[in-house]
């Protein structure tokens, strides 16, 4: 067994200790309905450890007056521009008055995911934490104001697909790599999944 793996079962074993020795008073009865339920006791469990939830950056939208000033906003603070999301700003259309909004990034383990699922599944996932959809022009403003991006972070917007000019369900999604930033589009069809570590950024409900 390797060290990281050892120390893994370390703490899981302390973990279950704690909470063994914190657990409120329980008759036997009570003990045996969980014992019973082993699904009423993962819900429990992902309820108790599940991430706190805060606004993770916060953008004003609605400040550039068109696409082109969108798309000249976003070169300009250091973010390149790939080929399908070009065409895929041409699609959108922008709030016609600004206004601050909150966005929060979690990944896939974070909304509840161990394995393989779908963007819908995420975005419903999501919503049943208090989230909402991003409109697809959050994920263009974010761009531009995004410049401290992590490098190698792949970050996706949980949002309803837009019909690309390839006839695809397109979504937005921002890259840092060895170079610089991007703003990329990808297929996002029904069949298409994501890994639990998959990032997604998510608009918090006013």
């Amino acid at each position: 067994m390797s060290e990281k793996a050892s120390e893994f079962h370390r703490q899981t074993a302390q973990l279950l200790a704690v909470v063994g020795v914190n657990m409120p008073p329980l008759s036997t009865e009570e003990m045996q309905r969980w014992i019973d339920d082993p699904l009423g006791v993962k819900k429990v469990l992902a309820a108790a450890f599940a991430p706190v939830i805060t606004v993770w950056r916060t953008i004003r939208i609605g400040v550039r007056k068109n696409i082109d000033a969108l798309r000249q906003a976003i070169k300009a603070s250091g973010c390149d521009i790939g080929e399908w999301a070009d065409a895929f700003l041409g699609k959108i259309t922008l709030p016609s008055s600004s206004e601050d909004v909150g966005l929060i990034k979690l990944s896939g383990r974070d909304l509840g995911f161990t394995d393989l699922y779908s963007l819908e599944e995420a975005i419903r996932a999501g919503e049943s934490k208090g989230l909402a959809r991003c409109q697809p022009y959050d994920m263009a403003y974010l761009a531009e104001r995004y410049q401290d991006q992590p490098l190698g972070e792949v970050v996706y917007a949980a949002m309803d697909p837009v019909t690309g000019s390839d006839g695809n369900p397109d979504v937005f999604y921002l890259l840092r790599d060895d170079s610089r930033r991007w703003l990329y589009a990808l297929c996002a069809s029904p069949g298409s999944r994501w890994l639990p570590d998959s990032l997604w950024v998510f608009r918090s409900r006013k």
